[in-house]
């Protein structure tokens, strides 16, 4: 449905609602603009990315209040815009709807999740006299933000690394194989885990377990996306509302 005399445009579970000339994407029926929404505006993407239904998706949703998902939405529908800018055709992204850092990417019939994870830098607590030692946080990844040599990373692990613009390390770790090994060993493809500005970043594509294929995505394209500053920009989005994560990052 569109109405542009009203001003609102629905496409699915989602509707974009202008406010002063800036287009909120938020689900449909979660009520209208108003002052919470102040400061807290993304601007719309190119195209509406679909939100698949879950059945746990109503009691995530039902902890959070209107404006946190209006806030979550915009910032969703952003980040798929990003995975879709650098993943070429026949690549089609979509939404979770259970979870806040779950997506999903669809090629050649088969479905590949996508983890986004964003926390804060975890610190030493005692760190070197006069120095602040951020410590990687091992629960989201046991990768590290620049890449190992190989003989040190394992045979079946290749790897590519770049810089972000503040300077910092990033690296991209996937399989060097096109099959996966035993159950339950090595089904991850691409994985990136990086500080950025405070917080501590991981977006990882997982396999699709049901046809045991990895995700066709190359360390390549995924470090293009993680040092993408449409990316990097929402990363500081959430830096600036830590309370849209909600559940299930």
């Amino acid at each position: 449905m569109m109405r542009t005399g009203g001003r609102v445009v629905v496409a699915g579970l989602v509707a974009a609602v202008v406010v002063g000339g800036t287009a909120v994407w938020r689900p449909w029926g979660s009520g209208g603009s108003g002052r919470e929404d102040d400061g807290a505006v993304l601007s719309a993407p190119g195209r509406v990315y679909p939100v698949l239904a879950d059945p746990y998706g109503d009691r995530y949703n039902a902890k959070l209040s209107p404006t946190l998902i209006r806030r979550r939405e915009a910032f969703r529908q952003r980040i798929a815009e990003v995975l879709q800018r650098h993943l070429p055709p026949p690549a089609a992204v979509a939404i979770s709807e259970a979870t806040s850092g779950d997506y999903r990417v669809t090629v050649d019939g088969r479905e590949y999740r996508v983890g986004l994870n964003l926390d804060t830098v975890r610190v030493a607590k005692h760190p070197p006299k006069g120095m602040a030692h951020p410590v990687p946080d091992m629960s989201v990844d046991p990768y590290t933000p620049w890449c190992r040599p190989p003989e040190k990373r394992g045979r079946d692990l290749g790897c590519v690394d770049g810089s972000l613009p503040d300077g910092g390390a990033v690296a991209v770790h996937f399989p060097a194989r096109a099959d996966l090994p035993p159950a339950g060993i090595g089904t991850t493809g691409p994985s990136a885990v990086f500080r950025y500005r405070g917080a501590q970043v991981g977006l990882t594509a997982f396999a699709d377990l049901e046809s045991r294929s990895l995700p066709p995505i190359t360390g390549e394209q995924w470090l293009a996306v993680v040092r993408d500053p449409s990316f990097l920009e929402l990363v500081d989005y959430w830096r600036a509302h830590p309370t849209i994560k909600g559940h299930g990052w």
